[in-house]
């Protein structure tokens, strides 16, 4: 299950982005029982994410905090974790990369739910596999996009 706060003034395809979990998740072998939290926030918010969590003080686009890992793992009551994207930071990606917003939520998404997986793109052979799975999966948006 999968519960979505939109803190910005954006429209998000949530709808979409259930689907889009649902193939994620038979795909990876993960329990209909695991639950995530997706939060759409904007730069100031996820900066002071990052500074706290990661030591990092400016925004990023997307982070991900396993619930699966760490201190506190074995009371996580089939939380998987939460996901917060930086709606502020999806559009300037979406404008560089000449995709839509839309689009760049998606592949945002997308990022933040394979971290929760354990997907680690900090080593090279790590973020070659975790790029060729997004590939993967945003190929199967654009098909039903078509």
């Amino acid at each position: 299950m999968i519960t979505f706060d939109n803190l910005t003034k954006e429209k998000i395809d949530t709808k979409s982005l259930r689907k889009l979990a649902k193939t994620i998740f038979i795909r990876e072998g993960v329990g209909v029982s695991e639950k995530i939290c997706c939060v759409f926030t904007n730069d100031k918010y996820i900066k002071r994410l990052n500074r706290q969590y990661r030591n990092r003080d400016y925004p990023t686009d997307v982070l991900a905090f396993s619930f699966v890992e760490g201190v506190g793992a074995d009371f996580r009551n089939n939380q998987l974790g939460d996901i917060y994207i930086s709606t502020d930071t999806a559009k300037e990606n979406a404008k560089r990369f000449a995709v839509t917003f839309s689009y760049e939520i998606k592949l945002l998404f997308i990022h933040g739910l394979l971290h929760l997986l354990n997907y680690d793109d900090n080593e090279e052979l790590g973020k070659k596999k975790m790029e060729q799975e997004e590939r993967y999966y945003i190929s199967l948006i654009e098909e039903k996009d078509s």
